[in-house]
């Protein structure tokens, strides 16, 4: 652990040099029996042990343990040049010594230990504080493998998730550079294979830098032949994952701690993933049952069966073309959908009317946005889409309802589902008339931009069309 010498004779020495087994050599017995020994002539001792490169020389060596509870944690050594340079008191004075530093020695380990505990405890709390915001499973896996690379210092984690097949897909990175991430999408590690190398034990465990090199070409991209630390998850019904984290450094050797730190992040990622799954099923419970909602409405018209699914997957190819990311296009889906459900509030016979509507039916049928919004408001997770079915008849040149709203007021999402709508309803036959024709609805569309519509939205719309993005049923009634 540290020595000090000033002599000529001893130059070179380095604490590498001096490493010894214990019950090896004059140190090692000592660590070895909990017995002090005084060799008056070292060279002669029984217990000597020469150490290579070094000299023969006439050497007094004094070796006394540190003991701490009857165990011994150390020993400290003296050596001096020529022989019976040491006697009792000198004895008695290193024994009290040793007593002292067993003992300081033993509370700075104690207190390092609790200063790493308290940083652990710390670093994974703050882990946990962002997965319980998080409910998705892609996002939870992001924060894992964010975590480990942080908490361990290591350049490279992966998360690995087993397939409905068996086998063990990529979920997410972090540390790999963008062509690196593409090719790592595109691997796919068979069942044998993640048994041996991902899943052999539960618990944190390590892969020496000659058994990486071996490992299939399935699981190398970006690997670099050093060790790698490999902490297993899994969570409820039947998840079954892996983080594989790469040390970036062959000489590097994974800690107690560090397992300690593996161990704690691959048990919140079992929690948020089980977390994330019964959300999940709870979200798409809850969805059964608002289109059922839907359905419900739709079975009032006979003329708009299908029309808000289609209008949802309409605004979610649009939702693409303008690079929203997948949780805006999950609220924008969610948005389609249930865009007209405020009309289970309206009158069957304002909605079913063959003929133009009065006044105060077009004041009642102008109510459904509202009352959609106050429909969907008490749960939690629609939070986002309520603007969008507010704002759903909002025009660009503010001439809209229920508020009035104009241009980049109004959410993109509404918006979006706005020249959807619109598109939808003029190409499916309605109690008032047959549907049009695809190019005059699509002329409709194009007229209107810049004041009904958002003549950004309504060119996006149209190129999407053009290639052949938008899909309709159209499912006539006659």
């Amino acid at each position: 652990m540290a020595f000090h010498g000033v002599l000529t004779e001893y130059e070179g020495e380095t604490e590498e040099l001096l490493v010894t087994p214990v019950g090896v050599g004059i140190t090692g017995r000592v660590a070895l029996t909990g017995e002090p020994i005084y060799a008056a002539d070292a060279i002669n001792c029984e217990f000597t042990q020469h150490i290579p490169g070094t000299p023969f020389i006439d050497e007094s060596i004094l070796a006394v343990p540190m003991k701490y509870d009857d165990r011994v944690t150390g020993t400290i050594v003296l050596s001096k040049l020529g022989l019976n340079q040491f006697d009792a008191d000198d004895l008695r004075v290193l024994e009290s010594l040793a007593s002292a530093a067993a003992v300081a020695f033993r509370g700075a380990k104690l207190f390092e230990e609790e200063r790493s505990s308290a940083e652990a405890a710390n670093a994974l709390l703050r882990v946990s504080q962002a997965l319980t915001r998080t409910r998705n499973p892609e996002r939870v896996l992001r924060e894992v493998v964010g975590a480990l690379a942080d908490l361990l210092d290591i350049p490279r984690v992966s998360a690995w998730v087993r397939d409905p097949q068996g086998g063990f897909l990529p979920g997410a990175s972090v540390g790999y550079d963008p062509s690196q991430v593409d090719d790592l999408r595109d691997l796919r590690a068979e069942s044998e294979t993640a048994a041996r190398y991902l899943l052999s034990v539960e618990e944190p465990f390590f892969l020496p830098a000659e058994i990486v090199a071996e490992l299939p070409d399935e699981f190398k991209v970006g690997w670099d032949n050093t060790p790698v630390i490999v902490a297993p998850f899994r969570w409820e019904p039947e998840g079954l994952g892996a983080m594989v984290g790469m040390a970036g450094d062959p000489s590097r050797m994974f800690s107690p701690r560090d397992y300690r730190m593996a161990r704690g992040v691959a048990d919140l990622a079992s929690l948020a993933m089980g977390n994330a799954a019964r959300f999940a099923d709870l979200e798409h419970a809850f969805l059964q049952t608002v289109e059922v909602l839907a359905n419900a409405l739709e079975a009032k018209d006979e003329y708009t069966s299908g029309h808000a699914r289609e209008v949802a997957e309409i605004a979610v190819a649009i939702g693409r073309e303008f690079g929203m990311p997948s949780e805006e296009l999950r609220m924008l889906e969610l948005a389609g959908m249930f865009h007209d459900i405020g009309k289970i509030g309206v009158g069957t016979e304002i909605i079913n009317k063959p003929g133009p509507l009065t006044d105060e039916e077009m004041r009642e049928m102008q109510k459904h946005p509202e009352i959609g919004a106050q429909i969907l408001a008490p749960v939690e997770f629609l939070q986002p889409v309520l603007p969008m079915i507010r704002a759903g008849h909002e025009r660009w040149d503010g001439d809209g309802y229920p508020d009035g709203l104009a241009g980049e007021d109004i959410p993109l999402g509404a918006r979006i589902i706005f020249v959807c709508d619109a598109y939808h309803a003029m190409t499916s036959d309605r109690s008032y008339r047959m549907a049009l024709p695809e190019e005059e609805a699509l002329r409709r569309i194009r007229e209107a931009a810049g004041t009904q519509f958002d003549p950004n939205v309504v060119e996006v719309f149209l190129g999407a069309h053009a290639r052949g993005l938008i899909r309709h049923r159209h499912e006539h009634v006659h």
